[in-house]
C-alpha cells in the first residue's frame, strides 16, 4: 500500500531501504533533514516510483519530488512541487541541489507586509 502524507521517522526510512539496492537518494535526503531538525512527510505516487517529501519548519512548507522519470509538463508548470530531483523539463537536478534549495528556502526571511 502506498503511503499518503505520513510523518517520516527514522524507523519508516529504515523500513524503506532496499536489501538489493541499499538506501535510495530520497532516504539519504530525508535522513539529512531529520538530523537538522526538520519535520518531514512522505507521499508515494499511485502508479509510479515517485516520492513527494514535504518539509516543514516554523509553519512553512517546501515540497520536493524525487522520481526516475520526467514530471507531467502541466504539473511542473503549475508548480505542484517546489523542487524536482532528477530529469525535468528544464534540466537535471540532484539530491544535493534539493538540499541547497531547502536550506535557502527556510533561511530566507519571510516578507512582512506593512499596514
Amino acid at each position: 500500500m502506498k503511503i499518503k502524507n505520513q510523518k517520516i521517522t527514522a524507523e519508516l526510512l529504515k523500513s524503506k531501504v532496499s536489501v538489493k539496492y541499499g538506501k535510495a537518494k530520497w532516504i539519504l535526503f530525508c535522513e539529512d533533514l531529520l538530523n537538522k531538525g526538520y519535520s518531514l512527510y512522505l507521499c508515494e505516487a499511485n502508479r509510479t516510483f515517485s516520492k513527494y517529501i514535504t518539509i516543514v519548519r516554523n509553519g512553512r512548507r517546501f515540497k520536493v519530488r524525487f522520481s526516475n522519470h520526467k514530471p507531467s509538463f502541466a504539473k511542473q508548470i503549475e508548480g505542484d512541487s517546489d523542487f524536482y530531483v532528477g530529469v525535468t523539463h528544464t534540466g537535471v537536478t540532484t539530491t544535493e541541489d534539493a538540499l541547497k534549495a531547502v536550506e535557502e528556502y527556510f533561511n530566507k526571511p519571510r516578507l512582512k507586509f506593512q499596514k
